[in-house]
């Protein structure tokens, strides 16, 4: 698993609620920024900040129908 790099720790912390929400949601596969060692980052980060909500799928522009 390729190791997270200060860069993308940077980016990650950066990033708002909002923003790690839509690149988890929307992110391409194989995006480095949501697999290995920096998705799990991105992960944590994103449950720290409350995680997904339904209100944050429908803000994103997902159904939650």
């Amino acid at each position: 698993m390729p190791n997270l790099t200060d860069a993308q720790r940077d980016e990650i912390d950066q990033m708002s609620h909002f923003e790690l929400c839509r690149a988890w949601r929307f992110g391409k596969p194989g995006d480095p920024l949501i697999t290995g060692l920096a998705g799990d980052y991105l992960c944590r980060r994103l449950q720290a900040l409350g995680g997904f909500t339904p209100a944050m799928s429908r803000k994103i522009g997902w159904d939650v129908a």
